[in-house]
């Protein structure tokens, strides 16, 4: 059976609805057209070629693909900014009656290579599966670290019921109570100098940015928080983000971003970010962003972490009300973020180094819908 690799034809209907009907077949999960449009068309982001979507067709119909999307790092090293064009490998499938055939390894050589020509310095990737991170492995793309994700249960009664429901009253009791000490000290009263904001994203874009490269964030690799990219990254049809942000005077000190998706009672922590990584800082924001939320009557919020960040860590943890677990697919595969550099040397930075990253959610979690 031949089977023919080439671009993805953006301008025709029949091959996009070709690609949601396969991704319906590989995640089991619907995307919508709105949603395929915004992630690779309204990306501006691209360097030349767009959308970068790679297929394998046989028999006439979209066998397998793999997507690119542009999403830039900036790279603090030696008090130095550097901003790198990298790219997300993600929504990688192949249709189940023609797996084995050596299609992943085939498109994921393609996706590198236009890559490199197109100019991208970097690819990034998440694997949820045995099969795909041999594969990624294989085609020289480096382990950093798991994904961790945490959720918080807005009130004690509600981690109660999602978790210990089941156990002997007496021992439930007990457990309630210790909950109830928790959650006492996960909201954390705002100091006598601070200022709390909470805004439309647009209102504090430009504030965010210069947070990022005023030389507070200390040194590593952080997703790019300009404008435009917040501007687009943050714009998703059928979820509303809002930032919560901690003052000084005119200085922002530390800003979290709160995700709303429509119709839903779960919150995501999309983006939070501190001054010298202040964990003090982070705590306040946290537990006032979970008061928000109990007000408005939401059930949970959760984040996703970098398996590295051991403040990050302590703050999620369930000292402060949140479970945390390592991130698993339904078939109990960890989820692993891996990367691949395109240009040798990028910088001064070792990519394969876990400590080196320090990106949150924002930079992952919406690309796994």
């Amino acid at each position: 059976m031949e089977i023919n690799y080439r671009f993805f034809r953006a301008d025709s209907d029949a091959e996009i609805k070709q690609w949601l009907d396969l991704y319906q077949v590989c995640f089991q999960r619907t995307v919508h057209h709105e949603f395929w449009h915004w992630i690779h068309m309204e990306n501006p982001f691209y360097t030349k070629t767009r959308p970068l979507i790679f297929i394998a067709e046989a028999e006439n119909r979209i066998a397998g693909s793999v997507s690119l999307i542009p999403s830039p790092l900036q790279v603090t090293a030696k008090r130095e900014h550097d901003l790198l064009n990298a790219c997300l490998l993600c929504k990688a499938m192949v249709h189940p009656e023609y797996r084995g055939r050596g299609i992943f390894s085939s498109l994921l050589r393609d996706a590198i290579e236009h890559s490199k020509r197109d100019g991208y310095d970097l690819i990034m990737t998440f694997s949820n599966n045995a099969y795909s991170y041999q594969g990624f492995v294989q085609e020289g793309f480096q382990y950093v670290t798991d994904i961790i994700q945490s959720k918080y249960y807005i009130s004690a009664e509600g981690l109660s019921r999602k978790y210990i429901a089941a156990l002997p009253g007496q021992m439930r009791r007990h457990i309630n109570n210790s909950l109830s000490q928790i959650y006492s000290l996960s909201h954390h009263a705002v100091h006598d100098s601070f200022r709390i904001q909470y805004d439309d994203i647009s209102v504090v874009t430009e504030e965010i940015n210069r947070i990022h490269f005023s030389g507070h964030s200390g040194e590593g690799i952080f997703g790019g928080r300009t404008p435009d990219f917040i501007r687009w990254r943050l714009s998703c049809d059928g979820i509303c983000f809002r930032c919560l942000s901690l003052w000084d005077n005119k200085e922002m000190l530390a800003y979290l971003i709160i995700g709303f998706p429509d119709g839903g009672k779960s919150a995501l922590i999309a983006d939070l970010f501190a001054q010298d990584n202040d964990e003090s800082l982070i705590l306040i924001l946290v537990g006032k962003a979970t008061a928000i939320l109990e007000k408005d009557h939401f059930d949970s919020v959760w984040t996703y972490l970098l398996d590295r960040n051991w403040k990050l860590s302590r703050i999620f943890s369930l000292r402060h009300g949140f479970i945390r677990r390592t991130s698993r697919t339904e078939n109990n595969a960890k989820l692993r973020f891996l990367c691949y550099p395109l240009k040798d040397p990028l910088c001064d930075v070792d990519f394969s180094d876990k400590n080196q990253w320090n990106i949150q959610s924002v930079d992952s979690c919406m690309f796994w819908i």
